[in-house]
């Protein structure tokens, strides 16, 4: 019989652990997707970065200063957003002669700063943002509201554009995500895969437009020796879109052959060496400012200074008031009366153990029968602790406080 209930406890331990083991498991996934990598977080562009470095095309990522000077004309540059990275005048002058003389640039278009130079405005290019039905939006309130729309339908697949090669018979797709429209004289919505300018005194020449029923969305410049495209948008050069359709061939189409890519997507701030350098004088100006307020500041007396004859001392009379005078306007009297002070509270607590509970009326009174002296003078005495106007308050303070403490 004892077998037999060992036997069944066993069992039931055993079914017990099994349960157990089954409540508590909880099954992993061999392999987590975690997102993107940090150097994907970092650079939006790091797979048509890889694509091309792959087909042997050398990229720089740049994450400094745009200067054109230090790139070689054979080359070219890829801009995020022109409206962000080309402000200043003295950049467009550059990218326009590096162009001229031979260099490749490509655009990503935000809207601009209306009222200031830029680059797109050399060109005759008018971005502008319209609404899904077509027409431009009418106020401020209006656009946001289509770019929250956009946010939200980021998830949807969104509508592809065919675009006919320039020297072949191929055609392409790509996906439009953004609501930017290229307005251009050339290029009006009605325009041909392959327009040219008519206008022989133009600098430029556009040599391809892509449009849709909302209006341009890539236009081709030849300028000088270079040339440079303009897009409505880069997103589907980005990471998560630069495997659809055919975005990375496009992008490799637009790269000219032997040439190096120069990848700007976020710029970073100056160097602080680079502010100092820029606003020296400015700076300078602000210190020698700082130390002259520093100066008068500490150099400020609180009276004129006596003049004192040679050979003649003064009496303790004239350092007391001296010394009173200072103290009373720097309000710095409060360590000599703050000892007296207690010193009195100390010798009324010996003579009734619950002074410092009494009410300041209570207080004077009991201090005047203690000491003879008045309550007046008393109370007079309390004042000066708390609040001393000049010299002569402050010289009648320690006198009647060393009064009372004496009586005491």
């Amino acid at each position: 019989m004892r077998n037999y209930w060992l036997g069944a406890l066993t069992i039931a331990l055993f079914a017990f652990t099994v349960w157990l083991f089954f409540a508590l498991f909880e099954q992993y996934e061999e392999e987590v997707d975690a997102g993107y990598s940090k150097e994907a977080r970092l650079n939006p562009y790091l797979a048509a970065q890889y694509f091309l470095e792959k087909n042997n095309t050398k990229v720089h990522e740049q994450t400094v200063a745009l200067d054109f000077s230090q790139i070689p004309t054979e080359d070219t540059v890829f801009l995020s957003k022109v409206d962000s990275m080309l402000l200043s005048e003295s950049q467009i002058e550059k990218a326009m002669t590096w162009v001229e003389e031979g260099g490749f640039l490509i655009l990503g278009v935000g809207q601009e700063i209306e009222g200031h130079d830029s680059f797109l405005s050399r060109f005759d290019i008018e971005p502008e943002y319209v609404k899904k039905s077509g027409g431009k939006a009418e106020n401020n309130t209006e656009e946001l509201a289509e770019k929250l729309i956009d946010a939200l339908e980021l998830t949807k697949e969104p509508e592809r554009y065919t675009i006919n090669l320039a020297d072949s018979h191929d055609q392409i797709s790509v996906q439009i995500l953004d609501r930017i429209v290229l307005r251009h004289s050339d290029a009006g919505e009605g325009a041909s895969e392959h327009p040219t300018s008519d206008d022989t005194a133009s600098p430029y020449t556009l040599t391809a437009s892509v449009s849709d029923t909302q209006g341009p969305r890539l236009l081709q410049f030849d300028y000088g020796k270079g040339g440079f495209t303009v897009l409505s948008s880069t997103k589907f050069w980005q990471n998560k879109s630069i495997g659809k359709a055919d975005h990375a061939y496009l992008l490799a189409y637009l790269m000219p052959k032997e040439s190096a890519l120069h990848l700007y997507y976020n710029i970073t701030a100056p160097s602080l060496w680079e502010l100092l350098t820029h606003y020296f004088f400015e700076l300078l100006a602000a210190c020698t400012l700082l130390l002259v307020l520093w100066l008068w500041r500490v150099s400020i007396r609180v009276q004129g200074t006596k003049l004192v004859v040679d050979g003649q001392r003064r009496d303790f009379t004239e350092h007391l008031t001296a010394s009173a005078e200072f103290l009373a306007a720097k309000k710095q009297y409060l360590p000599l009366l703050t000892p007296i002070k207690e010193d009195i509270t100390a010798q009324m607590q010996l003579y009734h153990p619950g002074f410092t509970q009494l009410d300041a009326g209570t207080q004077i009174s009991v201090t005047a029968q203690r000491t003879g002296i008045p309550e007046e003078v008393i109370q007079k005495w309390i004042g000066y602790t708390t609040d001393v106007n000049n010299q002569q308050e402050l010289i009648d303070a320690l006198k009647l406080g060393n009064a009372i403490r004496r009586k005491l």
